[in-house]
């Protein structure tokens, strides 16, 4: 088994050392996209490293940000209420002129 495994290894290389010699034009195709692929990888790199510094800005601005939302929703809460009032008779004016425009 160990036998047959070399010999396959051996004529596999042969063959594929064989073609690359009578095809140049394969070599330079395999080194250029050998080369498209490492610019590649390190064009994903780059992207992922600003990506992962975009991440870690946008956290921070998240993280200062909210106190301000939390106190605009208090606020909003406050106003809610003092204007409830107001509200309910606005809606049961509503109902009542509604009511009078169609009897």
């Amino acid at each position: 088994m160990n036998k047959l495994l070399k010999a396959s290894l051996i004529v596999g290389g042969a063959a594929i050392a064989t073609d690359l010699a009578l095809n140049p034009d394969k070599v330079k195709k395999v080194s250029r996209n050998a080369k498209d692929l490492k610019e590649d990888v390190h064009h994903w790199m780059a992207t992922k490293e600003s990506v992962t510094q975009n991440v870690s800005q946008l956290e921070k601005a998240v993280s200062n940000v909210m106190p301000v939302i939390d106190d605009i929703n208090r606020d909003i809460e406050k106003f809610q209420f003092k204007i409830q009032p107001y509200l309910e008779n606005l809606e049961s004016f509503s109902l009542d002129s509604d009511k009078n425009v169609t009897d």
